[in-house]
């Protein structure tokens, strides 16, 4: 069973759905980044406070 073609107003839905979904991924992988690196800061900071020596992350 095919479907029929998508009229014009369903392929700009279309598109401007995929450009969301693409910003929405690129943020979500900024957001991780920057997830990373203040978990990598303050647990620098409290190993410097502690004496002991920074552990390699488990990723």
């Amino acid at each position: 069973m095919t479907q029929p073609p998508l009229n014009e107003q369903q392929l700009a839905e279309l598109a401007e759905m995929l450009e969301l979904a693409k910003t929405t991924e690129q943020k979500a992988r900024e957001l991780n980044e920057m997830t990373i690196a203040f978990e990598e800061k303050w647990q620098r900071r409290l190993d410097s406070r502690q004496g002991t020596q920074p552990q390699a992350s488990q990723r």
